[in-house]
């Protein structure tokens, strides 16, 4: 199937215990999340700050219990949120674009590009944590079909690209 989801996929829960999440996103989530699973506490939603300084609060513990530091081999995660999950393909005038990016060491830069070339230059500071935005003038290219992406590197230079979201420039 190629669909998406944020929350597990219907009828591919097998356990839960207790997770966390946490919603950046305006609005409600936009999905449903069951609150219990087998009898046991499934899922609980953060919203807003409260989110945020739960989040923060989770990696100080973290990086105060693995204190020793590892090497960062892994690449970060990154998505295309918008326009991809949400909002219109079809793109005209001054629009939106949002990735969200993680990274265990953290997210040194998220570069937006267009059929692989670099829209704009790097985001470096992410706010809140995990979402970079960046307003694109649509009518810099011709109207046509391209490919939107999101490149994430982490502090140690390793990079994901995100799936590549098949938008219309409409000017």
């Amino acid at each position: 199937s190629n669909e998406l989801y944020l929350a597990p996929p219907p009828d591919k829960l097998v356990d839960c215990a207790n997770n966390i999440m946490i919603w950046l996103g305006s609005g409600p989530f936009p999905e449903p999340l069951p609150a219990t699973f087998n009898g046991k506490p499934c899922f609980t939603l953060m919203t807003g700050q409260a989110g945020v300084d739960y989040w923060n609060t989770v990696v100080t513990r973290w990086k105060a219990i693995h204190a020793t530091a590892l090497p960062d081999i892994a690449p970060p995660v990154v998505s295309l949120f918008s326009p991809g999950v949400v909002g219109s393909t079809t793109l005209t005038g001054l629009v939106s674009l949002t990735a969200t990016a993680a990274d265990d060491h953290g997210v040194l830069a998220v570069q937006f590009q267009l059929d692989g070339r670099a829209i704009g230059a790097p985001l470096t500071v992410d706010a809140p944590p995990t979402k970079y935005t960046l307003v694109w003038d649509s009518a810099s290219v011709p109207n046509g079909t391209y490919t939107l992406s999101a490149t994430a590197t982490d502090t140690a230079g390793n990079t994901t690209t995100s799936a590549g979201v098949t938008v219309t420039v409409s000017n």
